[in-house]
């Protein structure tokens, strides 16, 4: 070998063993890769099997207990420790060292962690979170001794609901788009209009003018709730001040609504004749069905309806002529295409305590085809009306005015339009009026 020359001999087993050690990387990356994937994806599946059945074991607990709510530590309870348990015989059993395993309601992290958000209640969701850990073969050549995974599920555990309707306010506008002004709930005229014990709910995703303030000649106080909107409001620059209420935002309910009510079988029924008593020129009437209410022949100036279920095809109406209506535990369906008009006279309603329409005054019937109804009501200062008016396709204007117990209703309709020139009081109190009963519901939501 001359001088300044090195030899070649051992850089081949040199070149090899490198090539060696990058092929085995190249293998530990695709097999301990894929195993690392695998077991990601089993994890995953086992997270979702968790949180679902940490939801459905809350429900079921919330169904087997109907005083309980959704903050009720027993139900929380139920549902964390079925969740943990459905991980485990997925092989997760929070052992510290191959996996753990964490159950939060309501969650600690994600959009559903945001329990000050009034789009939902956080305390619905249950999360479940898996840390796993499995050891490497062949990337251990390269450093990675373990790979580490971190999934999670939650899910939705909504307990059956059974209150107020319309989350408690006391006047909703169920339309649920508009453009501009007028709007889709108004508040006009020139009186004063108190809501009292509930709030006012606008269901129009109507940007400009889902709630229009029409003029500065009339106040609106509301004490017991806020205006909700879906959309944006329309109010007047120079007496922005005449509306006395808190504001809210929320979120749009489908339309039509779901909850539509059955037809009594009063509906087939024709009612017992009239009974009238001269001395008193008061007609007294019974359940059954009915083309106007009351009808155009009753005698005297005063109806009194027994209790029981009435069905209108056309219209409900006071008239001048009856100067005078009672009825107490009386519910009036009023079918499709007809409307009610409640002015010219004195009336005293009062809804049924028990039943299928425990609650409910007037329910206006649709197929939520064609035009929306017209729908009326147009007190004095001794009417009084109790339980929920629900005419979801009819345009709802109130009028006239009452004492400060006169309306104890929710009022509910397609639009809504406050236009008295006196003072009017709408006090709700849930008790007094319709609930709503709706299902538990539950699902995987991420």
């Amino acid at each position: 070998m001359k001088l300044g020359q090195f030899s070649e001999r051992g850089q081949a087993i040199i070149l090899m063993v490198l090539a060696l050690v990058g092929l085995i990387a190249i293998v530990g990356l695709a097999i301990d890769g894929s195993s690392g994937f695998a077991e990601r994806r089993h994890a995953q599946g086992a997270a979702d099997a968790a949180s679902l059945a940490g939801a459905l074991a809350k429900i079921q607990y919330l169904q087997a207990h109907p005083s309980a709510t959704r903050d009720t530590a027993a139900a929380i309870q139920s549902g964390t420790v079925a969740a943990y348990d459905r991980a485990a015989s997925n092989g997760y059993d929070g052992n510290l060292v191959t996996n753990t395993v964490e159950v939060y309601n309501p969650p600690i992290s994600g959009p559903f962690s945001n329990c000050a958000d009034n789009h939902f209640n956080c305390k619905d969701y249950i999360q479940v979170i898996i840390h796993s850990t499995i050891d490497t073969f062949f990337a251990r050549v390269i450093g990675v001794n373990q790979i580490n995974n971190r999934v999670e599920a939650v899910a939705l555990a909504k307990g059956p609901y059974i209150g107020p309707m319309f989350g408690g306010n006391a006047i909703v506008a169920l339309k649920p788009t508009g453009t501009n002004c007028p709007g889709e709930f108004i508040a006009g005229g020139s009186g004063i209009v108190n809501v009292i014990g509930g709030g006012i709910w606008v269901n129009s995703d109507n940007a400009n003018c889902s709630f229009n303030q029409d003029g500065c000649n009339s106040q609106l106080y509301v004490t017991g709730g806020s205006i909700n909107l879906v959309g944006g409001s329309n109010l007047q620059l120079n007496c922005p001040g005449n509306i006395h209420a808190s504001w809210g935002q929320a979120t749009q309910r489908p339309f039509p609504p779901t909850d539509t009510k059955p037809a009594p079988p009063e509906c087939s029924i024709t009612p017992q004749a009239a009974d009238y008593n001269a001395s008193t020129k008061t007609t007294t009437l019974y359940p059954g069905y009915y083309t106007q209410l009351p009808p155009a022949n009753a005698q005297g100036n005063r109806v009194i309806l027994t209790s029981g279920n009435y069905c209108v095809s056309k219209v409900l109406k006071a008239t001048n002529q009856i100067v005078y209506m009672e009825g107490k535990d009386v519910f009036f369906y009023i079918e499709s295409g007809g409307d009610f008009s409640l002015q010219g006279g004195e009336a005293h309603l009062d809804p049924p305590n028990s039943g299928t329409y425990k609650g409910l005054l007037i329910y206006v019937a649709s197929d939520f085809t064609g035009s929306p109804s017209n729908c009326i009501i147009n007190g004095n200062s001794n009417d009084e009306f109790t339980g929920t008016i629900y005419a979801p396709y009819c345009n709802i204007q109130i009028n006239g005015t009452s004492g400060p117990l006169g309306y104890q209703s929710q009022v509910i309709g397609y639009t809504v339009k406050l236009n008295g020139s006196n003072t009017l009081y709408i006090q709700y109190d849930p008790s007094k009026n319709a609930e709503d009963r709706l299902p538990a519901e539950t699902g995987l939501i991420r």
